[in-house]
């Protein structure tokens, strides 16, 4: 007789699982389903995109990465406009890396656009908006090698996950990064 509850509770378990994975996965809009078919060039609607979660001082203080180096992101939002700058930092006063970043939710489609500077030379690189949810974006540019996608991901007010992904050499390498409000 337990031995049936405990089947039927796994089972009910699963089930509830399965529903939340559904939920979530609802959640996420992707572009392709805010087009129609018959108008396939049309410009998405952004009414539901709201990234004002992202905006404050963020630093990596979880993670492996925080041994090596300390991330650091600060953005904040001026006219619909996020203005960020990025920066990995080794051994508490030696940068690294430094990257302004500016994501214009005014504009469509949408990219986040980094500038990065470094020896007497800046590069921009655009990531265009891939999908984006309640607590969540996913921004991609595949024409580059590492990163191709850049994603983040609130977990509550004050803590966030930003990830980078891409393809080096036929093999796919994600870095994830949790991030803590100071």
């Amino acid at each position: 007789m337990k031995l049936r509850y405990l089947v039927i509770s796994a089972f009910a378990l699963c089930f509830i699982h399965i529903g939340c994975k559904q939920k979530q996965i609802e959640e996420e809009i992707e572009l392709e389903d805010l087009f129609t078919p018959k108008h396939k060039n049309q410009l998405v609607d952004l009414t539901q995109l709201n990234l004002s979660w992202l905006e404050g001082n963020w630093k990596d203080s979880i993670t492996w990465a925080h041994l090596q180096s300390q991330i650091i992101e600060i953005w904040r939002i001026e006219d619909s406009i996020l203005f960020g700058t990025g920066l990995q930092i080794k051994n508490i006063n030696d940068t690294i890396t430094a990257e302004k970043i500016r994501i214009d939710l005014k504009q469509n489609p949408v990219y986040f656009i980094a500038e990065v500077a470094g020896n007497n030379t800046t590069q921009t690189f655009r990531y265009q908006l891939k999908s984006f949810g309640v607590d969540s974006v996913c921004f991609e540019n595949k024409a580059l090698q590492f990163p191709q996608t850049i994603t983040y991901k609130k977990y509550n007010e004050h803590a966030i996950r930003a990830t980078v992904s891409g393809n080096i050499s036929g093999t796919i390498r994600r870095q994830s990064t949790f991030l803590k409000r100071y």
